[in-house]
């Protein structure tokens, strides 16, 4: 049996960093991996709009389900 590490935050105001990282993590990410999908379908005179377009429109339904996958990984965690 693994002894509980006592030397971070209390529970909810860990959880709450937790989901801040991830945030950050999903800006980051989705961001970049929509900027590339954008540039790559967009057409040959308008790739950087184009692309800039497809983050806007994409990256944040990818970040929020991140960040709910996130919240359910650490509630689950803090159960066990």
């Amino acid at each position: 049996m693994v002894t509980p590490e006592t030397s971070r935050e209390p529970c909810p105001d860990r959880i709450l960093d937790d989901i801040g990282g991830a945030f950050g993590m999903c800006i980051a990410g989705g961001s970049v991996f929509h900027f590339i999908r954008g540039m790559y379908n967009s057409p040959a005179g308008a790739r950087l709009s184009g692309s800039a377009e497809y983050v806007r429109m994409n990256a944040q339904s990818e970040e929020f389900l991140i960040k709910i996958l996130m919240v359910v990984h650490k509630y689950d965690k803090k159960g066990l």
